[in-house]
């Protein structure tokens, strides 16, 4: 079954955001299928991030509606749309600096699990089957990640591009249907860059929708099965790396006609 094929995970339609006088985002459509990457891409203040808020209950919408498999999560705060299984990096990054890079990635399997505080505290088996299958996890997204030597660093000690990775682990370790993933490639290498690329591959060869901002271009046009172009909050374009890279109007926008 080709990515055409599959069921929508995400439908952005028609959405719209403001703030005050201004629009950020004005009626911004595209679907999102089960095992395609798509990269949402446009110059600084496109509304690329702000689009990405108002997917994830972050920004309200002014009109318009998002929905998430057969949930309709318009207006949905931020944590219950995480519950549905919507799962997404920030801009700006933010690891829990005192905790190893293992742990902070086991935070990020705290929707999955079902522990109970009696059940920790006593150390009924369920509990401790459910604390080693967490990091187990946890331990595999290191690896899939290629900084399983880092298990028992602390994030404060890890460099930038390093605390990035544990960041997508994070978000990663839980086994979502959607993930949203804001400028991943900030401070990584071109090694980890590649690692993170192939990484991305295999998620979405498992079914995993994944939607991308990235100003790494080398990233974008390697990864994404489609790419939508936004500007000045709307969308100018939509298509394969290959029809992307040849549209004169994106070309003008965004790329540099030149």
């Amino acid at each position: 079954m080709t990515v055409s094929e599959r069921r929508s995970v995400l439908s952005v339609e028609d959405v719209s955001v403001r703030f005050g006088g201004l629009t950020a985002v004005s009626g911004a459509s595209f679907d999102l299928r089960a095992g395609e990457i798509c990269a949402l891409i446009g110059p600084n203040g496109a509304g690329k991030s702000t689009l990405f808020n108002a997917i994830t209950g972050f920004a309200r919408t002014a009109s318009g509606r998002v929905v998430f498999g057969a949930d309709d999560i318009t207006g949905k705060r931020p944590d219950a749309i995480a519950r549905l299984g919507v799962r997404r990096t920030f801009q700006n990054g933010g690891v829990l600096k005192k905790l190893s890079a293992l742990e902070n990635i086991l935070t990020g399997l705290h929707c999955a699990t079902q522990r109970r505080i009696v059940g920790n505290i006593l150390r009924l088996p369920s509990a401790v089957e459910e604390e080693r299958s967490s990091i187990a996890r946890a331990e595999e997204v290191l690896r899939d990640l290629g900084i399983a030597d880092l298990r028992d660093a602390k994030a404060e000690d890890l460099s930038s591009g390093q605390q990035r990775l544990v960041e997508i682990g994070r978000t990663l370790a839980q086994h979502s249907r959607l993930i949203l993933l804001d400028e991943p490639a900030v401070g990584l290498s071109a090694t980890d860059r590649a690692n993170l690329g192939a990484l991305l591959k295999r998620l979405a060869a498992d079914g995993v929708a994944i939607l991308l901002v990235e100003h790494v271009l080398e990233l974008v046009m390697a990864v994404s099965d489609r790419i939508v172009v936004l500007n000045h909050g709307q969308v100018i374009a939509s298509g394969t790396p290959e029809a992307i890279r040849n549209d004169p109007v994106v070309l003008e926008a965004y790329l540099g006609n030149k």
